[in-house]
Parts: C-alpha cells; structure tokens; sequence
C-alpha cells in the first residue's frame, strides 16, 4: 500500500476526521458489530458513544454519510447531560437513521446498584426501551468499563459487546477517551494498514469545525446547556417568564 501524505494535522477538527475516514476507506470495509471480524474481509467498526453530545453525533453522522461510510452511535439512556426521549433529542436519532447508521446501547452498570438487577437482566431491559423508539441493533458498550467487563461476553451471546474479546482483545482498538488518543492519531495507524481489523471509538463532544481544547469544549458545552435550560423555562415556566421579562425590562 502506497503511504498516503497527509493534507491536515493530526486534531479534532471535522477537516481531519474527514481524512481519517478517507485513509481507513483504502484498506477497510466499514462494518456493523453484527458481523464478526474477518482477516480476509478487513472490517473496520466505527463506534460513538454519546455521553454529552447529541448534536455532535449527528454532524459526524453527515459527515460520515458525505464520505459513504456507516458508524454505530450508542445512546445512553440514564445520561445527566441529555434525554434520548424528549422531543429535540428523538429529532436527532431520527436525523442519524436516514443516513445509514446503526444505534445500540450504551449502558452505565453503575445502575445495577439502585434496580438490584444483574447486568444482563439490565441491559435487556435498557434496550427493550430503546427499541420502543429506535430500531435499535442488540449490542452494547459500556461506559466506562471495568476490568470485569473487558473481554466478557454478554448472556448467551444473543447481545453484542464491543468489549467482547472479537471486538477488543483480538482486534487493534483504538480510543479518544478524554479527548486524547493514547496510541496516537488514528491517521497514522490507518496509513501503516498492517492491522487486518480494527475498533475506533469516539465520543463527538471532542470533535467540532475547529480544533480546541478539553477544557474549553466542556465549558463552550456547559455555556451552552445553561442557556438552553434558561430558555426552556422561559417558555415553559409562568414565574420565570414573568421575573426574566421584568429583569430585561431593568437592562434596557
């Protein structure tokens, strides 16, 4: 394979993810967790796990969509940052669909401690509820798994874990956990092409049209949640309509 010289630098900037689903688009075939991995086939599993951002993930969405590639987006449904069912976020899954990708489940096992439930009997659960709403696929990743979890399958296998050993030991896998990819960019992996199959994780909230930090996309993200909420309860609370009106009224 002839080495592919790179047009932008190594960033979380929506210009280099677009260049780094050209340079996996050369060797790999971008494939759902449904299909194992196969030495011969080079399957590539493009997978987001959405914990903040839901209008993140749908900008990669079109992104991937522009360059002909399929990813899985994995909601979470106990997150404290979004609401996969009320009426913006359900707008955006169903945005996501059309453009030919996968949803699944992406499970905190931190609540087994308050239901008092195993973690199969959970997860068949959470996506029980998914499915109400999404044609979701049975696979899930968890937030951010313990060593028990890693390697494990999932019941009888009739669910999917991205952490199952097919997935993760015996396949290269690659991270942007925290923003940061431990192994390097992924770029530079793609262009050696010597793995036969590889995982790559990302969570959108550390990617966007410009390249910034961790620490200022969590506060931009924070700015903008408080905003949203103010504007929620002005159009949605009488009293705080009311008291908002007024203390504008003071400023002009």
């Amino acid at each position: 394979m002839k080495t592919l010289i790179k047009k932008t630098k190594c960033d979380f900037s929506f210009e280099h993810y677009e260049e780094i689903l050209r340079l996996a688009k050369r060797k790999y075939k971008f494939s759902s967790f449904l299909e194992r991995p196969d030495n011969e086939a080079n399957r590539i599993y493009l997978r987001h796990d959405i914990d903040l951002a839901l209008d993140k993930a749908l900008l990669l969405a079109k992104i991937e969509h522009k360059n002909k590639v399929t990813a899985t987006y994995f909601l979470q449904i106990d997150s404290a940052f979004y609401n996969p069912f009320n009426k913006e976020s359900l707008e955006i899954v169903k945005e996501i669909l059309p453009l030919g990708h996968h949803l699944g489940l992406h499970f905190n096992k931190e609540i087994c401690q308050f239901s008092k439930r195993s973690i199969n009997e959970e997860i068949k659960i959470q996506l029980n509820i998914l499915k109400h709403f999404f044609p979701v696929k049975n696979v899930v990743s968890f937030h951010r798994p313990s060593l028990e979890i890693l390697n494990q399958k999932i019941d009888s296998g009739k669910i999917i874990s991205t952490y199952e050993p097919d997935f993760f030991q015996k396949i290269k896998y690659l991270s942007d956990s925290g923003g940061n990819w431990r192994e390097g960019c992924p770029c530079e992996i793609l262009a050696q092409g010597k793995y036969s199959n590889i995982q790559i994780l990302t969570h959108p909230i550390w990617w966007g049209r410009n390249s910034k930090n961790t620490t200022e996309i969590l506060r931009e993200y924070l700015k903008q949640k408080v905003k949203d909420l103010d504007n929620y309860l002005v159009k949605n609370i009488k009293t705080y309509h009311s008291n908002f009106n007024k203390s504008e009224n003071k400023k002009t």
